[in-house]
C-alpha cells in the first residue's frame, strides 16, 4: 500500500515591519530648532526705541554692563545682574531664561538719558524676558561672551551678539583675593584683614 506523505507545512513569512516616520518632530528637536541663535557679530539691537550698539562692556561685582556712549552716564545701558557671588568672575558659565524666570534668575536693568534730566531713567525686569548668555574663559583681564536678550517692554527692546567685557573691581582668583585691583572693595578687604589680625 502506498503511504501518503503529508506535505510539509509552508513556513509563514512575516511581513516586514515598516517604521512610520512621526508626523511631528520630537519635542527636543523642535525646541532646538526654535532656540534663538546668537549672531557672531558685535552686540547690537534696540533699547527703549533707540538703536543700540555696544561700544563698551564690563563686568564688576556680578553685574554685566553693556554701554553706548563715552560719558560717565551712558546714552543707553543694559545691565544683567547675575545670581553669582559678587567677587566671582563667571568665566565659562551659561545663563538661560526662556520661560518664567524662577528664583535666582538674572535681573535686567535698562538705563537711558532723558532730555533735561541729570540722572538716567531706569526700567527693571525680573520676569517674562528671554536671555541666553554664554561666557568664555578669561583672557588678558577681559571676559569674552555672547548674549541674546529680548524684553517685554512696549518697544520690545533687544540686543544680540558678542562682547569682550573688561573685568573690573575686587575679585577672588583661585580662592585668593586679587590685591592688584584698584577698587574700594580691595581697600575694604585689606582693612578687614588687618582688623581680624
Amino acid at each position: 500500500s502506498k503511504t501518503e506523505t503529508a506535505p510539509a507545512p509552508a513556513h509563514k513569512t512575516k511581513a516586514p515591519i515598516v517604521l512610520k516616520k512621526p508626523e511631528h518632530a520630537p519635542a527636543a528637536s523642535q525646541a532646538k530648532a526654535n532656540a534663538p541663535e546668537i549672531p557672531s557679530t558685535p552686540a547690537k539691537g534696540e533699547v527703549h526705541g533707540m538703536p543700540f550698539l555696544v561700544e563698551s562692556s564690563s563686568i564688576e561685582n556680578g553685574v554685566l554692563t553693556l554701554r553706548l556712549g563715552k560719558d560717565v552716564t551712558a546714552d543707553l545701558e543694559v545691565q544683567v545682574v547675575l545670581p553669582t557671588p559678587p567677587w566671582e568672575v563667571p568665566a565659562g558659565k551659561n545663563f538661560k531664561v526662556t520661560g518664567p524666570a524662577g528664583a535666582g534668575a538674572p535681573q535686567i536693568v535698562l538705563a537711558w538719558k532723558e532730555a533735561g534730566q541729570t540722572a538716567p531713567s531706569e526700567q527693571k525686569f525680573t520676569d517674562k524676558y528671554t536671555l541666553l548668555l554664554d561666557f568664555s574663559q578669561e583672557k588678558d583681564k577681559k571676559l569674552p561672551g555672547k548674549i541674546y536678550l529680548t524684553l517685554p517692554d512696549e518697544v520690545k527692546s533687544h540686543v544680540a551678539g558678542t562682547f569682550d567685557a573688561d573685568i573690573k573691581g575686587f575679585r577672588i582668583v583661585d580662592g585668593k583675593p586679587d590685591l592688584a585691583v584698584d577698587s574700594v572693595d580691595t581697600l575694604q578687604y585689606l582693612a578687614l584683614r588687618e582688623l581680624l589680625k
